[in-house]
């Protein structure tokens, strides 16, 4: 999991954007943000039910470089 920005893309308006990578899989997921504080809640509210649904299952671990996120993790998944 990785956060990169701010960076200038013009019209749409976002600076940030997040990073998820399944190291088993190799599944990307890439969310385009308009602010880095949006993170957390992106993670808790679209990509980990996306994940739930699609493996049935949470993940068991998550390496990170954006420590919000990850935190969601291990809470979420217990």
């Amino acid at each position: 999991m990785d956060v990169v920005g701010p960076l200038k893309l013009g019209a749409a308006g976002a600076e940030y954007f997040l990073t998820i990578v399944d190291v088993y899989t190799r599944m990307t997921w890439v969310y385009v943000l308009p602010k880095k504080s949006d993170v957390a809640e992106t993670v808790k509210t679209d990509w980990l039910p996306m994940v739930e649904r699609q493996q049935d299952r949470l993940p068991h671990v998550c390496g990170r470089s954006h420590k919000a996120g990850c935190s969601l993790c291990y809470r979420a998944a217990g």
